[in-house]
């Protein structure tokens, strides 16, 4: 966890500063690359990239200076670049922190309690496009982690409503698992909320619902190299949505 450092070099603005912020140092991008240089001989122990240009750059560089890095997503642009930055030297160093939804570690023992699933939803309310495609990915790193059961079907609808841009600002989708249990998932940037989160898990024995905030402070950081699943299910779910259709696991593979 962020947490567990004494120096953190923060560059970009997170959602909310985790505790123990008093060891956590602004950065601009241009001190950054000062000291990648070797142009400017402060340290810390550990690097903390949030919404910045060019994150990909950046995390390239990082890892190859051998500094240990947190970062959240999207650290590279698609499920493609993230298999190449997997063979890279050094990206064991590199963890995800999460902002919209709070991975915590007791989720794995509520969903327990519940018996077998059967129906998830899950709606979040974000900034902007970009923190859509961010909350994207945190949601898939939440099935990897907690829902042993893998997707079968994804059907999505991605929509800019807005009208300010190219991106999506509306998704919608359905989601069929491997054991016929179903989910859906909503997210959009119209609100103008910076997080508002609404989780709610359906068992055969019971529910359990909760509203996340944005926190790496209750949260645990996952591995990169754990998150790559997760990189090929948003690229899955944007194919399903530009083709406005289901598209099951053997076809998103291919």
């Amino acid at each position: 966890m962020i947490t567990t450092f004494n120096r953190v070099a923060i560059i970009g603005q997170p959602l909310e500063i985790a505790g123990g912020a008093d060891g956590h140092i602004p950065w601009s991008t241009e001190k950054l690359q000062a000291v990648l240089d070797e142009k400017d001989s402060d340290t810390c122990d550990a690097i903390a990239l949030y919404r910045i240009a060019d994150k990909s750059y950046w995390v390239h560089r990082i890892i190859d200076a051998g500094w240990y890095l947190f970062a959240t997503h999207p650290v590279v642009p698609n499920a493609a670049k993230a298999k190449e930055l997997s063979a890279r030297d050094g990206v064991e160093h590199l963890q995800i922190i999460y902002e919209h939804f709070i991975l915590k570690t007791e989720l794995a023992s509520e969903l327990e309690k519940i018996g077998p699933l059967l129906f998830f939803s899950v709606k979040i309310g974000v900034a902007d496009e970009l923190a859509i495609s961010q909350a994207s990915l945190e949601f898939f790193d939440i099935l990897r982690a907690f829902l042993p059961v893998p997707i079968d079907e994804i059907f999505a609808r991605t929509r800019n409503m807005g009208g300010n841009g190219v991106d999506p600002d509306l998704i919608t989708a359905h989601m069929r698992m491997k054991n016929g249990s179903e989910g859906l998932l909503e997210m959009h940037c119209l609100s103008g909320q910076k997080n508002e989160v609404s989780v709610h898990f359906y068992g055969r024995e019971g529910q359990f619902s909760w509203d996340g905030t944005p926190s790496t402070k209750n949260g645990i950081s996952s591995p990169f190299l754990e998150t790559i699943k997760s990189y090929q299910n948003a690229s899955w779910l944007e194919r399903s949505g530009r083709f406005d259709r289901v598209i099951d696991y053997r076809e998103a593979m291919k």
